[in-house]
């Protein structure tokens, strides 16, 4: 069985885990670029957007997508690997809330949010590789 780092390295090959320092600085500061040039994003508070993004950041459960030549950022996917009794609470609650201890304990698959400002169908990419784990 494989373990959840090699998981994660399915879904996004290139992302690294990263707990400090100017690689922390720099992945965030790409999201809020991103959440900056979204609609649905661009007032997001800066205390809801740390809660969600920060974890996916240390346990290397995120992809930045950029353009076709690889120079601007155009989105981003989170997801978390739950427990049983998280994904039931996920399917359930109106407004589900994932503890930062629960990103990372189960083998269930949950996207946490999904950005993608040029509609250039990575989610398809993605699901294509999740169906190879």
């Amino acid at each position: 069985m494989k373990t959840l780092s090699q998981l994660n390295k399915i879904i996004s090959q290139n992302t690294p885990y990263i707990h400090v320092g100017d690689d922390m600085n720099w992945v965030i500061g790409a999201f809020i670029e991103l959440c900056a040039r979204s609609n649905q994003y661009y007032d997001i508070d800066i205390k809801s957007f740390l809660h969600w993004v920060k974890p996916a950041i240390l346990h290397g459960q995120y992809k930045l997508f950029y353009t076709e030549d690889g120079v601007v950022k155009s989105g981003f996917i989170l997801w978390a690997w739950v427990d049983d009794d998280t994904l039931s609470r996920y399917h359930t609650s109106n407004r589900f809330y994932l503890h930062p201890t629960e990103w990372n304990e189960g083998r269930n698959l949950i996207i946490i949010d999904y950005l993608d400002l040029h509609y250039s169908k990575k989610i398809l990419e993605i699901r294509i590789g999740c169906l190879n784990i």
